[in-house]
C-alpha cells in the first residue's frame, strides 16, 4: 500500500482536518459539483469518488484508498461498505465547468491537495489507464495550478497502460 504520509500533512497543513469530524456520508447522496460545497473535504471526496469512478469501475484497491482517507478526515470509522455506497452515490466530475467549480474559492495548497488524493486514488493499483490520466489531466486544468507542480505529481504517478 502506498505511503499517504506525505498526503496528511498536506491535510494538516491546509485546514482540512478542521470541521471534518462532522462529514456524514448521507449528505453526499447524489451531490453534483454544480451544488453549493462549504468545505473542501466535500470537494476532496468527490475527487477521490470521480478519479476511483473515471475508468468505469470502483477497484477495491481504489476503494481502499478511500476509505483511508475519509476516515482520517473524518476521524472516524466508517466502514468500507459505508464509504463505497458513498462513492456510488456520487456523480462523477466530468465538465470542464464541474472542474472548475471544484476548486473554486480555495486556496492553491487546498487545491493542490485534492489533486494529490485523486491521484492517489487513481494510482492505487500501481497503474493508470488512458481514462484515468485523462481525468486527471482535465481535474489538474480544472484546479489551475501551476505547471510545475502538476508537472511533479504527475512525475510521482505509475505509467499509464
Amino acid at each position: 500500500m502506498m505511503d499517504y504520509l506525505w498526503l496528511s500533512g498536506a491535510f494538516v497543513t491546509v485546514g482540512f482536518l478542521a470541521g471534518a469530524r462532522h462529514l456524514v456520508l448521507a449528505h453526499f447522496r447524489k451531490t453534483q459539483v454544480t451544488d453549493n460545497f462549504p468545505l473542501p473535504q466535500q470537494r476532496l471526496i468527490i475527487a477521490m469518488a470521480s478519479a476511483a469512478n473515471s475508468d468505469g469501475a470502483l477497484d477495491e484497491q481504489e476503494l481502499d484508498t478511500i476509505h483511508e482517507m475519509i476516515n482520517r478526515l473524518s476521524w472516524r470509522d466508517y466502514s468500507l461498505e459505508e464509504v463505497r455506497a458513498l462513492v456510488l452515490a456520487i456523480k462523477p466530475v466530468e465538465t470542464p465547468s464541474q472542474f472548475r467549480k471544484l476548486g473554486k474559492g480555495l486556496k492553491e495548497t487546498q487545491r493542490l491537495a485534492i489533486l494529490k488524493a485523486a491521484h492517489a486514488v487513481a494510482g492505487a493499483d500501481n497503474q493508470i489507464n488512458a481514462s484515468e490520466n485523462g481525468f486527471l489531466q482535465r481535474l489538474a486544468d480544472g484546479l489551475k495550478l501551476p505547471k510545475g507542480q502538476i508537472e511533479a505529481i504527475f512525475a510521482r504517478r505509475p505509467a499509464c497502460s
